[in-house]
Parts: C-alpha cells; sequence; structure tokens
C-alpha cells in the first residue's frame, strides 16, 4: 500500500489551468499580444492578439523572427534587449514599434522574460502593449 502525494499533483494543474486562464484574458483584450521565441528569436508560439496587432495570422508569424515584425529604425535596440535576455537571463521591457501588415507602425511597450527549463534558458516569452499616440 502506498501513500500518494496529490498535493503537488494538484498544485502543478492548478498553475496550468491559471495560465491557460491567463493567456486567454490576454487574447481578449485587443491592445496585448504574447508570445514565445525561441533563442534564434523565431517565434515558437504567437497569441490572437499579437496576430491581430501586426495584422497577420498567428501561423504567418510563427517562422518569423522578432526583429523583423518591427521598422528598421526600431531593430537594432530590439535585437541588443533580446540578446541580454537570451544571454543574460534578465528581463527587459522597452518601448519600440511593430510593422503592420498595413505598413503603419504601431507604437507599443515590450516586455521580456527568459524561459528556463532545468536553469538553462530556452527561449523567451513576450508581452507587447498597445501605446496610444497623442
Amino acid at each position: 500500500f502506498m501513500f500518494r502525494n496529490d498535493s503537488a499533483e494538484k498544485q502543478a494543474k492548478s498553475g496550468e489551468q491559471r495560465l491557460d486562464a491567463l493567456k486567454l484574458a490576454l487574447d481578449a483584450a485587443s491592445t496585448i499580444g504574447r508570445g514565445e521565441i525561441s533563442l534564434r528569436g523565431t517565434f515558437t508560439d504567437v497569441s490572437a492578439g499579437l496576430a491581430r496587432l501586426v495584422g497577420l495570422a498567428p501561423e504567418r508569424l510563427k517562422p518569423a523572427r522578432l526583429t523583423e515584425i518591427l521598422p528598421l529604425a526600431h531593430r537594432a535596440d530590439a535585437a541588443g534587449q533580446i540578446e541580454a535576455v537570451l544571454q543574460d537571463g534578465g528581463t527587459r521591457a522597452f518601448e519600440t514599434a511593430l510593422l503592420a501588415n498595413d505598413a503603419s507602425e504601431r507604437p507599443v511597450m515590450m516586455g521580456l522574460a527568459p524561459i528556463r527549463i532545468d536553469h538553462s534558458v530556452t527561449g523567451a516569452t513576450l508581452i507587447v502593449s498597445a501605446l496610444r499616440k497623442d
């Protein structure tokens, strides 16, 4: 007869359910997008909200690098921010712009945080929030 510790299992399930709810809430907000990038800076996950901000379907963004959806003038700074997160494992937040499918630039605040698996950075999560033009 063995005793099983269900509390760890329940906590993991609860954490997954909370993360799923957070993703749904972010997707429901029309001015917030979420995604994940690999160590090469390519999208591995794109939310409906991020795709909506860019004006493309999520599957069209998946093979792209994050910097490819930014205007040329913003790419070098963003690449440095991305590299810092992926190499140093810290978090970053910075203002930039998204290059939308209609060729317009949409000012955004972008937050990046490393994804760690077994203490190694394997990619990054990003949150993008549209900024109002004044």
